[in-house]
């Protein structure tokens, strides 16, 4: 039986099909940022028939719920909630930001991992989509702390002067990175390793699984408001009394 992994939250689609104990068999990754309705749904086939697995040997489906690209992160939650019903079998949703630190432990095992990884996706306007882990006794790394938006600069104050610590952002390439962060990876770099990275946390008991008419509560997370929700509520506070 085989598992189907996707995330299209990013510039790159992700896809990979995998064994139940997360081993990568077949992956996708396409890297075109406005391609992804149209390259998802082949993505997937494609996958499926290299690695030798029907639609009907799917026993679970894992999907990056976000945050990212506000049209690209529901494309892939919405196709895996469709496979679900139809396959009748579990989604599990597992945070974008979690899978790309994944990817950076993986990239990063030979060299000697850090302390702490802080994942970064750019949200504009100076901000990025971010959150922080930490590595623990067992060599795992935990997030300690909410997936949010803050100020670029915030999350680059993060890291301390010395700290062992490893940047994955998707900024652009010019942006100046502090003198005092030692190693910073770029998400094109690493975004190859996202269908290994989701298979991987996709057997993890700590993510959400969603089946039969629980898949209905499986939304995209977002963490920030859209320009035209932002407008309506800023306009609705202050016409508030």
């Amino acid at each position: 039986m085989g598992v189907i992994a996707m995330d299209t939250a990013t510039d790159t689609l992700a896809v990979g099909a995998g064994t139940s104990d997360g081993r990568l068999l077949s992956g996708v990754i396409q890297r075109v940022p406005r391609g992804h309705s149209r390259l998802l749904q082949p993505s997937v086939q494609f996958a499926l028939a290299s690695a030798g697995l029907a639609m009907t040997d799917v026993e679970r489906i894992v999907t990056g719920v976000g945050p990212g690209s506000y049209t690209g992160v529901r494309m892939a939650v919405a196709t895996a909630k469709a496979m679900g019903h139809a396959l009748r079998v579990p989604v599990v949703a597992v945070p974008t930001l979690d899978a790309m630190a994944r990817a950076a432990v993986l990239a990063e095992a030979a060299n000697g991992l850090p302390h702490r990884i802080v994942v970064m996706l750019n949200a504009r306007r100076g901000r990025a989509f971010g959150a922080c882990y930490t590595r623990a006794v067992d060599e795992r790394f935990v997030r300690d702390c909410d997936i949010q938006v803050l100020p670029i600069a915030s999350w680059l104050q993060v890291v301390g002067d010395g700290e062992d610590a490893l940047i994955v952002h998707d900024l652009p390439r010019d942006w100046p990175m502090p003198t005092h962060v030692a190693r910073s990876l770029t998400w094109g770099a690493l975004s190859g390793l996202m269908p290994q990275a989701l298979l991987e946390l996709g057997k993890c008991p700590e993510y959400a699984v969603y089946t039969g008419d629980g898949l209905h509560a499986l939304a995209p997370v977002y963490a920030l408001l859209v320009e035209a929700e932002a407008k309506w509520q800023a306009a609705s506070e202050g016409g508030s009394t």
